[in-house]
């Protein structure tokens, strides 16, 4: 796509909404997209990092920016399905990275929206610590008192059947999956395996994934870390980690 049509499509999406999100940033006439989801609690800005360092690899890049807390989990898949949509259209290629809950985020969206592979547009996806079968933390705290204070989302990454992640189909696209490996302290007793503080790096793992890494990485930095960055762009790439 040209440099100016991103522009065309940008400012439409400052104006059709009070919020700037998702947010398009166009690094060249490379017409590859990369969309961008965050994970729980967190917001747009805080996959930053994450964002430029793609476009440095000569990406564009669109990031959403979504509620997950105080919301149905209905509405915020709702929500993000929408601003998947506003990205690509347009564009060419598009691949797609999630932290945590956005790797699920991204498979809601491409197993119930396939017109990407009908077109052959859809290009490579990476996981960033994604609780593919839910996480021990929320498992620990899904039966205390105040669970639903929050909405319907926290809850809903535990790992029994009313989880959100085994609701969704099997990935049929071309992904990896990077889990880190340094915990927190806070949570180690929750653990009996390795984990990123939040995830297992077995709950990350999918049968059919194209390739894994782990990383001595904490959960939260896993969207900031150079090396992971790095990780990210090369699968995008070459549909493998180096």
């Amino acid at each position: 796509m040209h440099l100016k049509h991103w522009g065309i499509v940008t400012l439409a999406m400052l104006l059709s909404a009070c919020s700037t999100y998702p947010a398009l940033h166009s690094n060249s006439d490379n017409n590859e997209l990369v969309v961008v989801i965050h994970g729980l609690t967190k917001s747009g800005r805080s996959m930053n990092t994450l964002s430029q360092g793609l476009i440095e690899s000569g990406y564009n890049t669109c990031v959403l920016d979504y509620d997950t807390v105080g919301v149905t989990l209905n509405r915020m898949l709702q929500e993000t399905d929408n601003q998947i949509e506003q990205c690509i259209d347009g564009a060419g290629k598009i691949h797609f990275v999630g932290h945590s809950l956005g790797g699920l985020v991204i498979r809601h969206y491409l197993g119930n929206h396939h017109q990407l592979q009908q077109q052959e547009r859809l290009g490579r996806t990476v996981m960033l610590g994604t609780p593919n079968h839910g996480s021990d933390v929320a498992d620990h705290y899904q039966d205390r008192f105040w669970a639903n204070w929050f909405g319907e989302v926290p809850p809903a990454l535990v790992s029994s059947e009313n989880g959100l992640s085994q609701t969704l189909p099997t990935p049929d696209f071309e992904f990896g999956v990077i889990a880190g490996t340094k915990g927190y302290s806070i949570t180690k007793s929750m653990f009996e395996q390795p984990n990123d503080g939040l995830v297992s790096v077995e709950s990350t793992k999918l049968a059919n994934m194209y390739d894994f890494k782990k990383v001595e990485v904490v959960h939260h930095k896993l969207k900031d870390d150079p090396q992971v960055i790095s990780l990210v762009a090369y699968f995008l790439e070459n549909g493998q980690f180096y």
